[in-house]
């Protein structure tokens, strides 16, 4: 079970890179097993022996003590697939720290791969949230998005999301990627004094969260 990784921002990378080549070393292996007889299984293991000493590899096999391989696991694929566990936790989190609705924070979702995107394209994502014929303008007055350029003839105005949009948006994918919550209520409205009953039901899993990902980092302690 994927529980947020606990990544840093500088191994994010290096650590995906790690993860798509396990899967193919895996695809590889059940391949070969499939067709290859006994003894013939015995020299593809010799041969990737070096392999399966990386704990990204062997997380993939079950290894018998003489070092004969017995099967597959498949357990690490699986924990790919848990990425959102507590996007319920983040996104309550981002509402209370930012401002913003709901509907609003999935707008700028929809929009974030958008380099550059018109009126017509934020009507399209806000046609299945609730109805807000002037949340263009609102969103602009608010700072979420910014006019990149003005309409010109018969062309149309071009937005673009604000600093602010992107930079709180960067936040809650760090967040689900792993990194803490913080537990200060100066920083996390959630833990402020005057939170309401129902907001402070998730500071306890946010205290397990953090706490698992603190295992995760430092599992020796």
């Amino acid at each position: 079970m994927r529980f947020f990784p606990g990544r840093s921002d500088d191994t994010t990378l290096l650590h995906f890179i790690e993860d798509f080549f396990a899967i193919l070393v895996h695809s590889f292996f059940r391949h070969c097993f499939l067709c290859l007889g006994g003894h013939r299984r015995l020299a593809l293991h010799a041969t990737f022996s070096r392999l399966l000493s990386h704990d990204r590899l062997s997380s993939f096999f079950l290894v018998h003590h003489k070092g004969l391989i017995l099967g597959f696991k498949d357990n690490k694929l699986n924990q790919m697939r848990d990425y959102l566990k507590h996007w319920r936790i983040v996104r309550q989190w981002a509402k209370k720290k930012y401002g913003i609705s709901m509907p609003d924070l999935e707008l700028l979702l929809f929009l974030y791969s958008e380099r550059y995107f018109t009126a017509s394209q934020i009507r399209e994502g806000g046609n299945i949230m609730s109805f807000d014929n002037d949340r263009a303008r609102r969103m602009v007055e608010q700072g979420w998005m910014e006019l990149f350029r003005k309409r010109r003839g018969k062309g149309a105005s071009i937005y673009q999301l604000s600093f602010k949009s992107k930079g709180m948006i960067r936040a809650i994918y760090n967040k689900l990627d792993g990194e803490p919550l913080s537990e200060s209520g100066r920083y996390n409205p959630l833990f402020r004094k005057d939170a309401r009953y129902s907001e402070k039901t998730y500071r306890n899993l946010i205290l397990r969260i953090n706490e698992t990902i603190r295992q995760q980092q430092h599992p020796s302690q």
